[in-house]
């Protein structure tokens, strides 16, 4: 299976479960992003639209993640 999107940081999370984050470059003042939540087939499981995503990090059962413009975002598995 091909991802429609280009990763730049990925997560096991666990045997099951895999973290995908993206970064586009659109233009000086446009970076986009996705984070997807993958299943061990690599199908999307969950999708969550975003500005570019520098970093996230796994804690429990939640993600934190910082965009581009400085956002800092929390969201539950």
């Amino acid at each position: 299976m091909l991802l429609d999107y280009c990763p730049d940081c990925i997560s096991i999370i666990d045997e099951n479960h895999i973290i995908v984050s993206t970064y586009d470059f659109v233009n000086d003042e446009t970076k986009t992003g996705v984070l997807l939540l993958l299943n061990n087939n690599l199908n999307i499981v969950d999708k969550l639209d975003c500005d570019g995503i520098l970093h996230f990090k796994i804690i429990n059962n939640y993600i934190s993640l910082c965009t581009w413009k400085g956002d800092v975002w929390t969201v539950e598995i």
